[in-house]
């Protein structure tokens, strides 16, 4: 494959930087805001994360910063906070701890910027704005956001990062996340004090769009942790995903789902749903997945599984206006296309 050689993904990343340059500097979007003090060609070769003087054009104020983080370059004077999003998940971050909160600190991994970072907790948080932290509009590559948070780890750092979509549509979930991190959730259930029964597809389907990130799924057994006939956790298992590059093979299962209601923590509930899902249907082998934006795998660790490889960076589309939200890429399959652009086809020539 050509774009494997690096001679090639030189001119490539040449090409990007010269092409963001010109987008950026002819249009409007900074004209009114800020000035670069350096040339374009000074960019196209040395711009890979690397700090560059501005001029503010608001109070003449000249400032280092860096194009390709992410965000519009801003005046460390006139700048009170990088937008809405991040803002509310600060305050709510702030509501939460007495201890000292660093705001888009640069300090920690030299250019790249951290948006919120608790110093003591070691906890850090990313607000992933869906328009700059793409391949297109932030010139992001696959591997920005993953590097990112192992740099984090090499110095000791948990980051979590959040996408402007699950603010907007999952807030109570990803609220109840940032406190159970910060073991700040209201309610603590212990698991031997609560029952295990096998539930319907419908109630486990709601459970999980209301309380889990990546919300239903299509298991096939769905098992939930019940305290006085209320459900207060799920997990599910099903057949190896075969889009996950897996095969199918008797007795040897994939764990999909694990949860429990928001705000709250079932101490125990893990461990005692999968004893049950092992002495019940006597699997051979159960394999499950880490969400690397938002767990370390400690859990996991604490249930007996090994970690057998690290899995490559996902990605998603997403579009603007009502449907301003990231859409899975298997819902872009080649067999799932034909299927939208006739629906698509009808709906126009049905107005």
């Amino acid at each position: 494959n050509i774009q494997q050689s690096q001679e090639i993904k030189l001119k490539t990343s040449v090409t990007r930087r010269s092409l963001f340059y010109d987008s950026l500097f002819s249009t409007d979007r900074l004209k009114s805001k800020v000035v670069p003090l350096f040339s374009k060609d000074e960019y196209v070769i040395d711009g890979y994360y690397s700090n560059f003087k501005f001029k503010c054009l608001t109070c003449n104020t000249e400032f280092f910063d860096c194009l390709e983080d992410g965000d519009v370059p801003r005046c460390t004077k006139c700048y009170k906070h990088s937008s809405i999003f991040e803002e509310e998940v600060f305050n709510f971050i702030q509501s939460l701890v007495t201890v000292d909160i660093k705001r888009n600190d640069k300090t920690v991994l030299n250019t790249l910027e951290l948006d919120i970072y608790i110093c003591d907790k070691k906890i850090a948080f990313e607000c992933n704005g869906l328009y700059w932290h793409g391949e297109i509009n932030g010139g992001k590559n696959k591997k920005y956001h993953l590097n990112k948070t192992l740099e984090c780890e090499s110095k000791g750092i948990r980051l979590i990062h959040i996408f402007e979509d699950e603010w907007l549509f999952k807030k109570d979930i990803v609220k109840s996340r940032i406190k159970n991190l910060l073991n700040k959730n209201e309610n603590k259930i212990f698991a031997r004090k609560c029952t295990i029964k096998v539930i319907k597809p419908l109630e486990s389907n709601y459970f999980l769009e209301n309380n889990h990130i990546q919300g239903k799924d299509n298991s096939s057994v769905k098992l939930g942790l019940l305290l006085n006939n209320e459900l207060v956790s799920v997990m599910t298992f099903g057949k190896l995903r075969t889009a996950l590059g897996n095969k199918n093979k008797i007795d040897i299962w994939e764990m999909y789902r694990f949860c429990n209601k928001t705000n709250t923590t079932v101490i125990g509930a893990a461990s005692k749903l999968l004893k049950y899902f092992i002495k019940t249907y006597n699997p051979k082998k159960i394999i499950t997945y880490s969400d690397k934006r938002w767990n370390s795998g400690n859990l996991y660790t604490t249930l007996n599984f090994i970690k057998i490889s690290n899995g490559v960076p996902n990605y998603w589309y997403y579009g603007k206006g009502n449907s301003y939200k990231r859409h899975h890429r298997f819902s872009f399959a080649k067999h799932t296309l034909s299927k939208k652009i006739k629906m698509s086809a009808l709906e126009i020539l049905s107005k």
